[in-house]
């Protein structure tokens, strides 16, 4: 048996058609984090991965030597045959090249933290198998070191070296694996339980009881699982085309609400291999002392590889699906764009982009949006038959609407540069439909002589999403006499404030959001405020409605101030107006 043979056997490359596929997850939301690939420092990062997994595997090999002649007899025989000096250096070797490599990548990113995420994920990892640390028979100390050295260090080290930024619901999504999995490692380690009793290693189905350790790594999968939906879910719900509808059997379905659907699909799926299997282990375990028969049972219900692969795919094919989603924002797919107009496909074909938009303030108060785009064709384009059209919209509704008629001919290398200017309500709450469209005079006249009407066809279509995912459309209020003093005029009078909130995108939970209202008097007096909050779910398009009374007692009762602020739950202000 040759080095590499035996190197294989200690670093346990067995694992890796059902381990492997699992670095696609991170690569995959790296990606659509980031918009792009950057090859080099995505190679980089995985070795650091591989370098480092590999390495735990050899040192847990290592110094397991004499229970692996008992029970994992390969194992045992490729270690004594390198022997381990040959086994250290080779531990030693791999780590230091980790470490190089994290070194250059953390100066590329100009992330000098990465260098100590990955020195704790290395302490941990040698940590679990190494005297005197030795967390593998450590009681809790066992599924922290496991946990964070072999799942949520390295895949949330990957996702950040590919995307270059941090983001917590990814985070989420990694803590959420980490928990998981470490439930189905929990379960590898079971099969183990009574050549670990013998020995005297207090594994934590020794420690703890395999029946209650079982109990605990098929809790840890029912809660990891929902945990990952969520992360993957609220990441790809931020992106604009989440927001759009799609036509089911004449219904119209939130884009959101598919994808979460499919990636629900996809992690149950896959991890209802591994959860069932546990299930059936827990019946076989029975309620006493498991004996060899039992455990016999249990060693052949348990398929630690297949139900590895299953949970791995589950959750690579849940983030690839999510990440190609991202990827596509904010271009509105074909047959998806929530304009109401069918995109046209044929020749020829056009390149539009959005360059600009720019604000500017007239004396008279309103506010007005420049925006600009760059045409251009793959074949030849006569002037008039194309325009760039563009609509403003403030809570739904169309405030302005004008287009730019294509005045030059465009050929293939030239490029149009129109520019539409539209009215517009504040920079943060106007969304924008851009769209070129096909004009084509119909020859025939009416029964009257007139002309006939242009045929228009919608080549290319892009919403332009406000940046305020939700804010006050309106405000209102009306004096009313309080019982105590009514009808008189000046004393005890309330203000009844009606606010309009519209969610422009996003979905948003009872209690996370709350508009206050606040009166004072002229000179800043604070005469009263109250709160409402959101009770009932906000989804893209709804308006919610809220009503407040506050006092505003005053001897004058025209002399007051009424300011309104939507707030986050946690009392962030959103947006602020205050009511004329």
């Amino acid at each position: 048996m040759g080095f590499f043979e035996k190197y294989a056997k200690v670093a346990r490359l067995e694992y890796i058609p059902a381990e492997g596929p699992a670095i696609l997850a991170p690569l995959a939301l790296g990606i659509a984090k980031s918009g792009g690939l950057a090859l080099f420092r995505a190679l980089e990062g995985a070795s650091v991965f591989i370098l480092l997994f590999f390495a735990g595997f050899i040192i847990n090999a290592m110094t397991d030597i004499e229970v692996d002649k008992k029970y994992k007899v390969y194992v045992a025989e490729s270690s004594t045959a390198l022997g381990k000096r040959t086994l250290a250096l080779l531990v030693l070797g791999q780590t230091a090249a980790a470490l190089a490599i994290t070194i250059h990548l953390a100066w590329v990113l100009d992330a000098w933290w990465l260098v100590a995420f990955v020195m704790v994920g290395i302490f941990f990892g040698l940590g679990y198998s190494v005297p005197p640390f030795h967390f593998k028979v450590r009681g809790i100390w066992h599924p922290i070191a496991l946990s964070l050295s072999a799942f949520f260090i390295p895949i949330l080290f990957l996702f950040y070296v590919v995307a270059g930024e941090m983001d917590p619901w990814i985070v989420m999504v990694f803590a959420g694996l980490a928990v998981t999995h470490y439930g189905l490692a929990l379960t590898n380690q079971c099969g183990d339980y009574l050549e670990d009793k013998e020995t005297g290693m207090a594994t934590p189905g020794v420690r703890w009881g395999l029946r209650r350790t079982l109990r605990l790594a098929l809790g840890l999968m029912i809660v990891g699982v929902p945990f990952t939906l969520t992360g993957l879910s609220m990441f790809s719900i931020q992106v604009p085309i989440m927001q759009n509808t799609v036509s089911i059997v004449g219904l119209n379905v939130p884009l959101w609400e598919i994808v979460v659907g499919a990636v629900a699909i996809s992690l149950l799926l896959g991890y209802s291999v591994s959860i069932r299997g546990i299930g059936d282990l827990l019946w076989i375990s029975g309620d006493g002392e498991p004996d060899h028969r039992v455990m016999e049972g249990i060693k052949r219900r348990m398929n630690y590889p297949i139900w590895q692969a299953a949970s791995v795919w589950g959750a690579v094919v849940a983030a690839i699906l999510v990440s190609s989603i991202v990827l596509l924002s904010p271009s509105l797919p074909q047959g998806l764009n929530d304009v109401g107009q069918e995109v046209y496909t044929g020749e020829p074909s056009f390149a539009v982009s959005v360059e600009d938009i720019t604000y500017t303030h007239e004396d008279n108060g309103s506010l007005w949006a420049v925006i600009s785009a760059n045409v251009s064709s793959d074949s030849d384009v006569i002037p008039g038959s194309i325009l760039l059209r563009a609509r403003s919209l403030f809570a739904g509704r169309v405030l302005d609407e004008e287009s730019s008629v294509l005045d030059v001919e465009l050929s293939e290398g030239k490029s149009w540069n129109p520019s539409v200017r539209l009215v517009c309500h504040e920079e943060g709450d106007t969304t924008f439909d851009v769209s070129l469209v096909s004009v084509e005079d119909t020859l025939d006249t009416g029964a009257d002589g007139e002309g006939g009407a242009a045929n228009e066809t919608v080549l290319w279509t892009e919403r332009i999403w406000c940046s305020q995912g939700v804010y006050i459309s309106s405000a209102a209020y009306k004096i009313t006499a309080s019982s105590a003093g009514a009808g008189q005029v000046g004393f005890n009078q309330r203000a009844n404030v009606t606010v309009e909130v519209y969610a422009a995108r996003g979905i948003y939970t009872p209690g996370s959001l709350e508009i206050v209202v606040r009166s004072s008097t002229t000179l800043g007096a604070l005469l009263d405020e109250e709160t409402a909050g959101l009770e009932e779910v906000l989804r893209q398009g709804d308006v919610w409605t809220a009503s407040v009374c506050v006092d505003v007692n005053d001897l004058n009762p025209d002399s007051f101030v009424l300011d309104v602020f939507l707030e986050e739950g946690g009392g962030a202000i959103i947006d602020s107006q205050q009511v004329a």
